[in-house]
């Protein structure tokens, strides 16, 4: 599931404006995919991508204050560690 870029891009700049850090994590072609996001996270200095392994990811989260994305194997992982986590729907892409 996938929100649309513009939503994404609207909460990470809410986020920033309270001084929230975001990371976003997604697969290298996702990454590519994402223009619009890619071009907003180039120029905001609270915003990283994180491309990693696993258990990478898992030590990220486990360090995060938040959670925030589909219902996905990483919603479950953040579940297990972030104190708050809130997932949200959308279109389904099919790679």
């Amino acid at each position: 599931k996938e929100w649309p870029e513009e939503r994404t891009i609207e909460l990470g700049k809410r986020l920033a404006g309270t001084g929230w850090r975001t990371m976003l994590v997604c697969r290298a072609e996702e990454r590519a995919r994402l223009k619009e996001i890619s071009a907003w996270a180039a120029g905001e200095p609270s915003a990283r991508w994180l491309n990693a392994d696993l258990l990478t990811i898992a030590a990220a989260l486990a360090k995060a204050r938040a959670f925030v994305g589909p219902d996905s194997g990483l919603m479950h992982l953040a579940a297990s560690f972030a104190d708050r986590v809130i997932t949200h729907g959308g279109r389904t892409v099919v790679f």
